[in-house]
């Protein structure tokens, strides 16, 4: 039966606020980056577990559908592998297609596969930890097994409020969290060296973390869009910012054409660790409610913002960021 192996699932640790503005069950997205298990292979390892049929939309990409949470995609994370979108549903050139293919597995030594799950119901992600542990019985790599690796997992959960007073709460705990939790992960060297979760810059915490600081959110996004042009920071706000306010985003940013608009946080700081057998979906989601813990306590979280602040001032002398890991050392 599908699903079966799925059967036993680990309790899932409660969010502070478990509703979404509609009053259902916040959603979060996952997805889950590894090496060393072709796409098809992955797509029929994610039908055994969840159900659905199997679709080959290229080479490089595959969907699974109609299973209960909603469609599954697996492919090769890289866009030269797979047809343009405008191309889609159009009859590829036999040339093109073999040329993408080639140059897919080609590039798969280096280049994730990727399991994009549908949004899950917040206490439903206990039922990825049956994935995770059968990627690594099927012979998965995670970014710990490689020295040129730089695999992620990340989140998506969706917002419980779209108000800004909601938005700018978790953007402050984000920012005083971010490098313990980039310590209490020990984010992978070549992860990194990358540029793909670079954290916020030093200017923008002191601008966000500023007790005056109350924008609306017309200015609460152009602020942030201005000190983070780019989706690669360990927390993306960019499909947010989409969702809510497309004009503006494509105004302050025109070559963010691509995002897709999503009512959620785009944490992308997690290393997928497949080697680590204690190692799974719920170990990241714990360490993601910390932020929102922080952001659902007004006081803890002003608190600590006070503290961040003034180890910016004391660590001028030296390094900003040596005075904030000098911080969290104490």
């Amino acid at each position: 039966m599908p699903g079966s192996e799925a059967s036993a699932t680990p309790p899932v640790p409660s969010l502070p606020l478990t509703r979404n503005p509609s009053g259902s069950l916040r959603r979060v997205g996952v997805e889950i980056e590894f090496a060393n298990l072709p796409v098809p292979d992955a797509a029929r390892l994610v039908q055994r577990l969840f159900g659905g049929g199997i679709a080959r939309l290229d080479e490089h990409r595959y969907k699974i559908a109609d299973t209960p949470f909603g469609d599954f995609a697996v492919e090769l994370d890289a866009a030269i592998a797979h047809p343009q979108e405008d191309q889609a549903g159009a009859d590829v050139p036999e040339f093109e297609e073999k040329a993408r293919g080639a140059l897919g597995h080609a590039i798969s030594a280096v280049v994730p596969t990727e399991i994009i799950c549908p949004p899950i119901p917040w206490p439903e992600l206990g039922r990825l930890e049956a994935l995770i542990q059968a990627l690594r019985q099927a012979g998965a790599e995670g970014t710990d097994a490689g020295t040129l690796y730089g695999f992620g997992l990340q989140l998506n959960p969706e917002l419980a409020q779209q108000d800004v007073s909601h938005i700018l709460a978790h953007l402050r705990a984000y920012g005083v969290l971010e490098l313990e939790l980039r310590q209490d992960i020990g984010i992978d060297p070549m992860r990194r060296l990358l540029p793909y979760i670079d954290p916020f810059p030093p200017s923008y915490l002191k601008t966000l973390l500023a007790p005056d600081y109350a924008p609306d959110r017309t200015r609460l996004m152009r602020d942030h869009i201005r000190a983070n042009r780019t989706r690669n920071r360990g927390l993306d706000m960019m499909p947010l910012w989409r969702h809510l306010d497309e004009a503006l985003l494509l105004a302050e940013l025109p070559d963010a054409g691509l995002v897709k608009a999503r009512p959620t946080f785009h944490y992308r700081l997690p290393d997928t660790r497949l080697s680590d057998p204690g190692w799974g979906v719920l170990r990241e989601w714990e360490r993601w409610l910390a932020v929102e813990r922080l952001a659902a306590d007004p006081a803890a979280l002003e608190a600590r913002c006070a503290a961040m602040l003034a180890e910016f001032t004391r660590g001028w002398g030296v390094s900003l960021m040596d005075g904030i890991k000098g911080w969290i050392e104490r």
